[in-house]
């Protein structure tokens, strides 16, 4: 199989046989692409797992100890949102204040409690 290298070697006058870099690798690929040396093949990647390993993140191996951490952050970060969730639903409740986060409050806790909206609050608190 003669390459574009090749055949650019034998235009010149040169004595020295052509031996690049380049045509070493271009037959060593045409080789073992068992295509038969056709242009446009490539050679396709092996597939990779797509799955982790159970107490994996970013593929690493999380221990037990970091994993009870991250629970217990989930779990004070929950109990913040729920006593924000108190202060809003306090201020619509309580103070009748006429803001649209205050009226978006009290429609939902309305909706789900009724008249007992007042004490939802308390609820979110305990």
């Amino acid at each position: 199989m003669t390459t574009r290298f090749d055949s650019m070697a034998s235009r010149s006058n040169s004595s020295k046989p052509s031996t690049s870099r380049a045509t070493s690798r271009t037959t060593s690929q045409s080789g073992s692409r068992g295509t038969g040396g056709t242009k446009g093949t490539s050679r396709v990647p092996a597939k990779r797992s797509t799955t982790a390993p159970k107490g994996a993140v970013a593929g690493r191996a999380v221990s037990a100890e970091l994993q009870e951490r991250r629970r217990e952050h989930w779990l004070d970060a929950f109990g913040l949102v729920l006593l924000a969730l108190a202060i809003v639903s306090a201020v619509a409740e309580w103070f009748s204040v006429d803001a649209p986060i205050a009226h978006a409050a009290h429609t939902a806790a309305a909706s789900v409690v009724g008249t007992l909206s007042i004490l939802v609050p308390v609820a979110l608190v305990i």
